[in-house]
Formats: C-alpha cells, sequence, structure tokens
C-alpha cells in the first residue's frame, strides 16, 4: 500500500470541518472567529482547514466537496505527489514567506513517523496567516521557536522583536494564544492561555504525575513572559490582557489521551492547534491520527498564500 493510501485507511473526517461535534456541527468558517466560553460540548478536533484552503489552480467543477471520508481529486493528486518518495526529496512544496517545505518534510506526516519541527512552525503560521485576514484576530498561534527561546533566556525585548509583527498582532479581540511546546525527550504538549476564562490550559497527551510539576512551572513561565510582551509600548490598546495572564489559574483540559509515545503526541498537538478560535477545554480522548497526518499535510498544500506552486502549474499545464 503506498502512503496516501495507508493514511486513507483511517476514515476521515469530513473536510469541511474544523472541529466536529457530537451535537451540533460547526464548520471552519463560523468557527475560527466566533465567540465561545471554551466549554461547550465535547468536541473531537480533526487537523483539517481543507474547505477553507482550496487549491485554487484547479478547475472550479473539482472542487466539489467529496462525501465523507475521501479527498476531492485535486486534494488526492496533491498529496499524492508530495508523499511520493521517488521524486526529488528536497523539492520545496510549500513557501509562507521566508519559510520553506519539502518533501522530506512531508515525508515526516507519514504513518508511524515523528512530524519535524518545520511542520509545527508552518502549520502556526497558516494558522496565523488565515487568523490576520480578519480584522480583529481572535487567537495567536505561536510557533514552537517561541517557547524554546524563552527557555533559553531571551530578554522580553528580544522576544517583541522577533515575534510581535509578524505571529502576535495587537487584537482587543483576542482570546486565545497556543503555545506548542516541545520538550527536550522529542515530546510535544500544547498550551493555551483563555482569556475569556482566565485559565492557562494544558493539552497534553503523555504527562505523568513526575512531569507534572515541572511542565506546570515552565507553563506559568510561558505566562508571565507572555504577559510581559504584551504589557509593551506596542500593545497599548489592549495591555490590560497583561493580568489576565498573570492572575490566571492552571488547569488541563478535559478529556485528554493518556501515557501518548513521541510520535502520537506530536500529532495531538497538531489536532489541537486546528482548533484556533474554537477552542474548547471538554475533548474527546481518541482521534484518527492517519488522518491527522493527511490533512495537516493537505492544508499546508494547498494554503492559498503558498508561494511554492510551479508543481501544481506544472500539473494543470500537463493533464
Amino acid at each position: 500500500m503506498d502512503q496516501l493510501g495507508a493514511m486513507e485507511k483511517s476514515p476521515l473526517s469530513k473536510p469541511s470541518s474544523l472541529v466536529q461535534r457530537a451535537v451540533p456541527e460547526r464548520n471552519f468558517s463560523g468557527d475560527i472567529g466566533g465567540a465561545n466560553d471554551g466549554s461547550g460540548d465535547r468536541v473531537k478536533v480533526f487537523g483539517s482547514v481543507m474547505e477553507k484552503s482550496p487549491l485554487t489552480h484547479v478547475s472550479p467543477g473539482h472542487m466539489k466537496l467529496p462525501p465523507e471520508n475521501s479527498l476531492t481529486e485535486p486534494q488526492r493528486w496533491a498529496a499524492s505527489y508530495a508523499f511520493d518518495t521517488q521524486k526529488n526529496l528536497m523539492e520545496e512544496l510549500v513557501k509562507f514567506g521566508d519559510f520553506i517545505l519539502t518533501r522530506e518534510d512531508f515525508l515526516s506526516l507519514t504513518p508511524g513517523a515523528i512530524p519535524v519541527d518545520n511542520i509545527f512552525h508552518m502549520f502556526a503560521m497558516m494558522l496565523t496567516k488565515y487568523n490576520n485576514c480578519m480584522e480583529e484576530p481572535t487567537f495567536w498561534c505561536l510557533p514552537p521557536s517561541f517557547s524554546k527561546d524563552i527557555r533559553q533566556g531571551k530578554s522580553v525585548k528580544q522576544l517583541v522583536a522577533d515575534y510581535s509583527k509578524t505571529w502576535m498582532k495587537p487584537s482587543v479581540t483576542l482570546n486565545y494564544v497556543y503555545l506548542p511546546i516541545k520538550e527536550e525527550s522529542g515530546l510535544w504538549y500544547l498550551m493555551v492561555i483563555a482569556f475569556r476564562e482566565g485559565m492557562l490550559y494544558y493539552l497534553d497527551a503523555s504527562m505523568g504525575e513526575v512531569e507534572a510539576m515541572k511542565r506546570k512551572s515552565f507553563i506559568r513561565k510561558l505566562g508571565d513572559d507572555v504577559a510581559a510582551i504584551i504589557g509593551e509600548s506596542t500593545y497599548e490598546d489592549f495591555s490590560t490582557k497583561a493580568g489576565c495572564i498573570t492572575c490566571s489559574g492552571i488547569a488541563a483540559a478535559n478529556g485528554l489521551p493518556i501515557a501518548q509515545t513521541r510520535e502520537t503526541s506530536a500529532i495531538w498537538v497538531l489536532n489541537w492547534m486546528a482548533m484556533g478560535g474554537a477552542f474548547q477545554r471538554n475533548l474527546m480522548p481518541q482521534m484518527e491520527e492517519n488522518a491527522v497526518r493527511l490533512h495537516t499535510a493537505v492544508a499546508l498544500l494547498m494554503a492559498p498564500f503558498n508561494d511554492r506552486t510551479q508543481w501544481i502549474t506544472n500539473h494543470t499545464s500537463t493533464s
């Protein structure tokens, strides 16, 4: 079975949904900026924004949403092309600004592999670009390098210089901040600053009691540094939110999976990041791992602001 076939073997969520709820269902376009209090119904998240990011280079007739558990022909072709191990591993398939994903990066999304850090960076950038199209963004999604820089002791002034312009657009409607975190062991977890609830949530598929105190201490450190950034003059119009962070409690989301491997913890974090402005603290401890891998890949490949589309143009001109 080829790489794409293996990934499609697991049932796929409807690609029109970013968050699939038990009752009722809501789509990406409504969820990304919608108000919610973070509780709501228990949800199962899929790392997919495929309807939001159509492959515009292909005939609109091919973009009709597929039946459940399938991909459109353009989506399937794009994924098959990206996962073709017979092609140049260094071919650049996605470019957002100065950042690039090659075929070698995408192969880290195949079943059993651990996604490389570049995948998380570009997925965060993709969500940020979608969100920044709104007049008043409702969430920030920071790259893994942010938490790494804090571990290494970067000053608030340097963090502002490095992240404020691209990743932290001032917004009075800011409700959530997503911070994917990778430990030296290779395990991933996600921190979410929830202004509406006044909480620092951790979404962790691998944390036991031994790790709990250490990780919670780092979560508090991250929260304090984000508060310090918001307190800078750049964010004068909504700097009052800084106090909301420093006074926030720390809590786990509900329904987290337990004792996950490095590989699975990484996929869970991609899955949770996709909630965006529709963050929910009540989750379901199951996911279709291969579906999340595939949806993440297709969302990145088909993002409308992908500057590396020559491979698409070559295909459509010869088909």
